[in-house]
């Protein structure tokens, strides 16, 4: 379960000048200089290489991470074949709506 979550540092880096700084100390350089380090956190780029069903929450106005890192995670999943769900609300949240709750634990109880 991924709420409002990061798919792909890279895209990150680019949509957010706060977080080029964050970045570079904590993976230890940019995506030219740390390439492997940003593709290693970047789920979108290893889809193919997940095996438990995923699903993601995330609001379309978050201003925090995009949704359109839940719709290209999304896109990668399917691509790959897998098993996965993308809810989107029409929001700004960053994080837990109340619902949010009853949806985990019923996609916990799937088969």
């Amino acid at each position: 379960v991924v709420v409002s979550g990061i798919a792909d540092v890279f895209m990150e880096y680019e949509d957010r000048e706060d977080m080029k700084q964050i970045c570079r100390e904590l993976i230890g350089g940019t995506p030219t200089t740390a390439q492997e380090k940003y593709v290693e956190r970047s789920a979108v780029r290893w889809a193919d290489e997940i095996y438990a069903p995923i699903l993601m929450l995330h609001s379309k106005y978050d201003v925090q991470v995009s949704c359109q890192q839940s719709e290209n995670m999304a896109a990668a999943l399917d691509k790959a074949g897998k098993d996965y769900s993308l809810i989107k609300y029409n929001d700004s949240i960053h994080g837990l709506h109340q619902e949010d709750i009853a949806v985990i634990a019923d996609w916990l109880k799937k088969e």
